[in-house]
């Protein structure tokens, strides 16, 4: 993916609505899991998971790129 092309996809609108969807569903799972509910592994795997993609789509488009490249 050239740059351009990345840089405007992580700032574009859709983007930052992933991004918004992958905390609420990682919150799902996180607030009763920190109120003392039993959560499973699944669901916690899962909720580890959305934390992970949003954390990469919050990085900047040059530590994104060198991820996606292997770097």
């Amino acid at each position: 993916m050239q740059v351009t092309a990345l840089t405007e996809w992580l700032a574009s609108p859709e983007t930052r609505a992933l991004v918004k969807l992958l905390e609420r569903r990682r919150a799902a799972v996180v607030g009763p899991f920190l109120a003392g509910t039993e959560v499973s592994l699944i669901a916690q795997g899962r909720a580890m998971a959305f934390n992970e993609i949003a954390n990469l789509l919050n990085l900047s488009d040059h530590k994104v790129r060198d991820i996606l490249e292997g770097k």
